[in-house]
C-alpha cells in the first residue's frame, strides 16, 4: 500500500497531504495516529483537524478510517521492551541490570496534560497500562510513571508526579 506522511505541526502539513492523495486518485485511507496514548490533544484534534482538512479539499477528499488503539498491542509493548534492552546493551549496563534487577528503577515518561483534561480522556490509564505491559517483558517489578513537559497557565493543575521529583526520591532511596 502506498503511504503517506501528514503532520499537524510541521511538513509534510496534513492538508498537503490530502491533496496529493486527491491527485493521486486516492479515495480511501487508514489514519495511523502515532501517539499510542489518547487523549484531546493526542487523537482528536487530529481526527478534527484531519475532518476540516478533508471538507476544505472538497468531496474527492479521501474518507479516513482510523485505527483502533494500540497502546497494550503486545508488538508495541515488545518492541519498547527491545528498545530497552538495547540501550542498556549499548551503554553497557545490561549485566548490571539483570544482576541488580530488583534495585533498578524504570520510569516512564509521558507529556503532562492540565488534570481537567486529563479526567475527560483514557490517557492516564493506557499511560499506566502501557508501563506495565512493558514492565512484564521485562520481568521488572520495580518501575513508576512520571510526567515532563509541563507547559500553559502555571496556576492550572497538571499530572503528576513529575520526572525530576522521581529521580530525587528513587535517588535517595538508594535506587539506581
Amino acid at each position: 500500500l502506498p503511504v503517506y506522511v501528514g503532520m499537524r505541526n510541521w511538513n509534510p502539513y496534513y492538508r498537503d497531504t490530502i491533496h496529493r492523495m486527491i491527485n493521486d486518485g486516492k479515495r480511501q485511507a487508514v489514519g495511523f495516529i502515532l501517539a499510542p496514548h489518547r487523549s484531546e490533544v493526542s487523537w482528536e484534534r487530529y481526527q478534527k483537524e484531519i475532518e476540516a482538512a478533508r471538507k476544505e479539499a472538497g468531496p474527492r477528499s479521501p474518507e479516513v478510517c482510523y485505527l483502533d488503539q494500540w497502546h497494550d498491542h503486545p508488538q508495541f509493548l515488545q518492541a519498547v521492551a527491545h528498545r530497552i534492552q538495547e540501550t542498556l546493551e549499548q551503554d553497557g549496563l545490561e549485566s548490571d541490570f539483570n544482576v541488580n534487577c530488583k534495585q533498578t528503577a524504570l520510569i516512564f515518561t509521558a507529556h503532562s496534560l492540565p488534570e481537567s483534561m486529563a479526567s475527560q480522556c483514557s490517557y492516564v490509564e493506557e499511560i499506566y497500562a502501557s508501563s506495565y505491559g512493558v514492565a512484564s517483558v521485562l520481568k521488572m517489578s520495580n518501575w513508576s510513571v512520571a510526567f515532563q513537559s509541563r507547559s500553559g497557565n502555571p496556576r492550572d493543575p497538571w499530572l503528576g508526579p513529575h520526572i525530576n521529583e522521581v529521580i530525587r526520591k528513587k535517588m535517595k532511596n538508594g535506587f539506581k
